[in-house]
């Protein structure tokens, strides 16, 4: 929770919307789909690799994903082909990614997940009251 993007973005931005935040000390696939699947989570923010073991990880299939609505990508580039993977798997998922820094205080650019699945491999457009320069 160190870098923008988990304390602002995620952790703040939640819970100020009321819901709740599940921060897990380490990566651990298995438990993360525990997680998901006990406390139902709805959104998922994760890094280019977790999308990977998402896609290709067989252990995925033993656990019930539908509570999941939108998957949240950023710190590296998710190309096109791993985000419809990803969809393949967890379809009623949107799967997006964003750009930010913490430098910019926040998401700098995003796909809309409210216009449904792209899965374009781009990092989307630019957020409200930021401008090109």
């Amino acid at each position: 929770m160190f870098h923008v993007s988990g304390l602002a973005i995620i952790t703040y931005a939640q819970l100020r919307k009321g819901n709740a935040v599940i921060s897990m000390s380490r990566f651990n696939l298995e438990k993360i789909l525990m997680t998901v699947e006990k406390y139902k989570v709805t959104h998922l923010w994760v890094v280019p690799p977790i999308i990977l073991a998402l896609s290709k990880d067989s252990v995925v299939k033993k656990y019930n994903l539908s509570s999941l609505k939108h998957i949240g990508s950023g710190a590296a580039h998710l190309g096109k082909e791993l985000m419809e993977e990803c969809a393949k798997i967890i379809p009623q998922g949107v799967v997006a990614q964003g750009y930010g820094m913490t430098e910019t205080c926040g998401i700098v650019s995003v796909e809309n997940a409210l216009v449904g699945p792209r899965h374009s491999g781009s990092a989307g457009t630019l957020v409200s009251g930021d401008e090109s320069v």
